[in-house]
């Protein structure tokens, strides 16, 4: 995935706008209620971690 986002990053601004909205849908928390959508399970955080970084990557990049 992280190669996925690597090239749209320099070839198609929908393709990173896809990605954003994926990562932002997946990664969002219920703040202020008792039961949270993200998995709490340690094999979730992988998964979390991965996302977080292709994340970050699509934010320092200069072509978003």
């Amino acid at each position: 995935m992280m190669e996925r986002v690597e090239v749209a990053k320099y070839c198609s601004q929908l393709q990173v706008d896809i990605f954003c909205m994926i990562i932002h849908r997946s990664l969002s928390i219920s703040v202020g209620r008792p039961v949270s959508q993200m998995s709490r399970h340690v094999n979730a955080i992988g998964a979390r971690v991965m996302l977080l970084t292709i994340g970050l990557s699509l934010l320092q990049s200069e072509l978003c």
